[in-house]
């Protein structure tokens, strides 16, 4: 029997291609998306898909995806916008609880009415963002509410101890997303430049999603190491270290989690 995964945003640059490398591991994938504009590629017609919009998930939409991914293997969220930009105080409240909607409020609604139709030992994903261990300036609300999905990951596998749930930094990759920061650019000075940065030093960079895939894959294969925890694909060195790590965490069992150095 084909394993399930089930991709959140699955018309996303990241979703669509880690949907991509999953259908090529013979997984029967689950998608959700907002725009129909956006699953009119080819590939689409491979997967079952449901239309959910994160900032306002209807009732029917959410017992649609619970009949289609009965049995679910993994998860990964893709879920994710950076806007309102801008410092913190200057910021319409009402803007900031969408952001908190969308990238937290939605993945954490849509987990809670599929985890009882999971298999036993099922996998989540979750992606943090800028700002997880630095400031990110006029990038507050999409920094705080990527900041709870890390916490969220790391209660989900204390609470639940056959649920492997991890964060994955993707570092740079040229995604969407960024159109709205350079919408922005003014407001968020210090984040549009390390995008600029960050641009030119991938650009030659094809293997950004094969990279992200990866990193993904071997957490399935090592839920010990990975369950709770938040990773860097570009700057942790994960790849050929899963065992190298696990004697690391083994003797340090705070590496990779929000925690205070003293």
């Amino acid at each position: 029997m084909k394993k399930k995964i089930v991709i959140l945003g699955i018309s996303s640059d990241i979703g669509r291609n880690l949907a991509l490398k999953f259908f090529e591991k013979e997984y029967e994938i689950v998608g959700t998306y907002n725009s129909k504009g956006k699953i009119k590629k080819k590939e689409f017609k491979n997967y079952s898909l449901v239309k959910i919009n994160a900032s306002k998930i209807s009732k029917q939409s959410l017992k649609i995806l619970k009949k289609k991914c009965n049995n679910w293997d993994t998860v990964i969220s893709c879920f994710g916008i950076l806007t309102p930009i801008g410092k913190i105080f200057d910021l319409n409240i009402k803007n900031i609880k969408q952001n908190f909607d969308v990238n937290f409020f939605s993945n954490l609604q849509i987990l809670k009415e599929i985890s009882k139709i999971r298999k036993k030992k099922s996998n989540i994903f979750l992606f943090s963002g800028s700002g997880s261990n630095s400031p990110a300036p006029g990038l507050s609300s999409y920094t705080l509410s990527k900041l709870l999905l890390i916490k969220l990951s790391e209660l989900l596998s204390d609470e639940y101890k056959d649920i492997n749930c991890t964060t994955i930094g993707p570092g740079y990759i040229n995604t969407k997303i960024h159109k709205q920061l350079i919408k922005n650019k003014n407001k968020a000075k210090d984040a549009y430049n390390k995008y600029l940065s960050l641009k030119i030093k991938n650009e030659q960079n094809s293997d950004s999603y094969n990279n992200l895939f990866d990193l993904i894959y071997q957490c399935i294969k090592n839920p010990k190491i990975s369950r709770g925890r938040n990773f860097s694909c570009n700057y942790d060195k994960w790849r050929n270290n899963f065992s190298k790590i696990k004697k690391n965490i083994i003797s340090n069992s705070n590496l990779f989690k929000l925690r205070r150095k003293n």
